[in-house]
């Protein structure tokens, strides 16, 4: 749904239903119905698909406190050493919960707002000249942007400070790139059910070009299982969310102080977190483990250097093989010509072992994403 940020209280109890606009009428349908079913004072709720490979998994609505992400907004603040003279640029939608923590840094701090998009939408060029004139000092956008801006290949503003990356896995290939453009990138990792980040890269990164190491903020604290699969305890942490499931409408309890536990892998050290991606990314074949976030990163990076247009055009996924337990399967729109794919095919054989080859082509006529550019997981049909 569309609304004016000024109507944003975050000191009152009024709560706001938060949704992407471009959703099917019957999700818009049943994220009003799970509103007004477990509404709360004070609280955002905000739909979230979530990027794992699980089917017939509808929508979510989770439910964030404005205590919530105010609370990730002063944790954010300092990390970011946010001052009343920083100038945020908004080029994430506010019904995403990446721009909403904007407008609760900017609430928090002092700091001003503007709008960096283009009538709402995002246009790589619109953002660099409303960055230069405005005399923008932050940011926060996902990977799919920092694409843009490298293809575009003009140089970072001269007064943006720091841009934080989030919503998906920066590529070390990507955050080299814009870097040797001068923009100052802090990849992230974070969550909507966390109010935004959990660990970020330190201003003291940008100090040298290698890839940097998620601090965790001061909001949170993490620990990781056997299995390496993360739990998070948080003063940001949302209420629990609601969620429709066979036909009927549920609601997760999230108590105050308990532990979240994702479906996320990493490790931590010393203050530091090193995503490692979803559980559901981590697939075994024949009896081996396969990442499936390290062979789309390849998969991309070979697509970028034959054909930049096209990345968006393909998904590799996995699926269960009974003899296999998994088998990689290579999806594309109609875009990806024959010749193309043979190509293709080629290239990646050659800097993959046979276990990490796909098996299976399927044509597809587009690859369902989000707003941000994320699949969604659950409406491509293989």
């Amino acid at each position: 749904m569309d609304f004016d940020q000024s109507q944003i209280d975050w000191q009152s109890e009024k709560s706001l239903l938060l949704m992407n606009p471009q959703l099917h009428e019957s999700e818009k349908n049943d994220l009003q119905n799970l509103f007004r079913q477990f509404h709360k004072p004070g609280h955002f709720f905000i739909a979230s698909s979530g990027s794992a490979q699980k089917e017939n998994q509808s929508l979510k609505l989770i439910a964030l406190s404005k205590k919530a992400i105010l609370a990730s907004a002063t944790a954010v603040n300092e990390h970011l050493q946010v001052t009343t003279g920083d100038i945020w640029g908004l080029a994430l939608p506010v019904f995403h919960v990446g721009g909403l923590g904007i407008l609760a840094r900017s609430f928090q701090s002092g700091a001003q707002v503007v709008d960096a998009l283009s009538n709402g939408k995002w246009d790589a060029t619109t953002f660099l000249n409303i960055c230069e004139s405005k005399g923008v000092t932050l940011s926060a956008l996902v990977p799919t942007q920092v694409f843009d801006l490298v293809q575009l290949g003009r140089p970072s503003p001269s007064k943006l400070r720091a841009i934080i990356i989030g919503g998906a896995e920066l590529s070390n290939e990507l955050y080299q790139k814009a870097r040797k453009l001068g923009f100052l990138v802090l990849p992230s990792y974070g969550m909507t059910e966390v109010a935004s980040q959990i660990a970020t890269a330190e201003i003291s990164s940008l100090k040298n070009d290698h890839y940097p190491q998620f601090k965790i903020l001061s909001h949170c604290k993490v620990k990781v299982d056997s299995e390496k699969i993360l739990s998070i305890q948080s003063s940001a942490m949302m209420s629990g969310y609601g969620q429709i499931m066979d036909g009927e409408m549920k609601w997760f309890d999230q108590p105050s102080g308990s532990w979240y536990q994702t479906s996320d892998r990493g490790e931590i050290e010393n203050g530091y977190l090193k995503p490692l991606g979803r559980d559901e990314s981590f697939v075994k074949i024949l009896g081996e483990g396969v990442d499936l976030n390290r062979l789309r990163d390849r998969l991309n990076q070979i697509i970028t250097e034959m054909n930049p247009e096209l990345v968006l055009d393909v998904a590799l996924v996995s699926r269960d093989d009974a003899r296999r337990g998994h088998q990689l399967v290579f999806v594309c729109t109609k875009k990806i010509s024959p010749d193309f794919l043979s190509e293709l095919t080629l290239r990646y054989a050659a800097q993959s072992p046979k276990i990490e080859q796909w098996e299976n082509v399927i044509w597809v006529d587009q690859i369902p994403r989000s707003a941000l550019g994320k699949i969604l997981w659950k409406d491509l049909k293989i």
